[in-house]
């Protein structure tokens, strides 16, 4: 299973026949990453090679807890993250599928047409979003260039009002705690395409929201900085 929910493209499928859902646009505003814009959300990493992922120990069933350092012991992993354009399609890919053609790359979202640009300038549309509840991610850019990422504090009583982007510099990495939501995957080229590092726990969970079916919405995020 990839680490981000989805559309999963079959065999020679093309991501043109997969349309954005005609559903109402909520806007997403997007601040630069910063350690205070970050609070709740994020930490800016300068090292990350030094940087510890945080694991979460799986929870005891009763009253008796879990023995001392049990629950972790499937360690880390990285996974390389591939994020691409074709045509208005948002595809995503990691190490796990890129060498299966039956689900390979999946569409995390759309680029909005030229005439749907509201103020902010372009945007993508995000569908959906998920969280990990059983570890965070490490977010490394291997490409150059800003990427975005949208994320809401944690909490199943998650809405669309609670997202937010943060459109963080070149060359900077991301850590992005357990139970954070991510809209799409965990980083969003803010051009056409970028690949990234991404570490996390390598026995790990995922809970998935629809905003189409829960709230009948989809996010729309702009993909230009910010103004200061």
């Amino acid at each position: 299973m990839a680490d981000f929910p989805g559309m999963p493209l079959g065999g020679d499928e093309s991501p043109d026949l997969r349309l954005p859902p005609a559903l109402p646009r909520h806007e997403v505003p997007v601040v630069r990453a910063t350690p205070v814009s970050l609070a709740g959300y994020g930490v800016l990493v300068d090292d990350p090679n030094s940087y510890r992922v945080e694991l979460v120990a799986w929870p005891a069933l009763g009253w008796r807890p879990v023995d001392p350092g049990t629950g972790l012991g499937g360690g880390l992993a990285s996974a390389r993250l591939h994020v691409r354009r074709e045509g208005r399609a948002l595809l995503a890919s990691d190490d796990e599928g890129r060498d299966d053609p039956a689900r390979g790359w999946t569409i995390v979202g759309w680029a909005e047409r030229p005439d749907e640009a509201g103020a902010a300038g372009p945007a993508v549309i995000l569908p959906g979003a998920s969280y990990r509840p059983d570890g965070g991610q490490l977010v490394v850019p291997v490409d150059p260039g800003p990427y975005l990422a949208v994320l809401a504090r944690p909490g199943d009583d998650v809405g669309p009002g609670d997202f937010a982007g943060f459109f963080v510099e070149p060359g900077r990495a991301l850590s992005i705690p357990p139970g954070v939501w991510c809209a799409a995957a965990a980083a969003i080229p803010a051009g056409d395409g970028g690949r990234f590092l991404v570490r996390s726990g390598r026995v790990r969970a995922r809970i998935s929201c629809d905003l189409r079916e829960e709230f009948g919405v989809v996010l729309s995020v702009p993909v230009r900085p910010p103004v200061p």
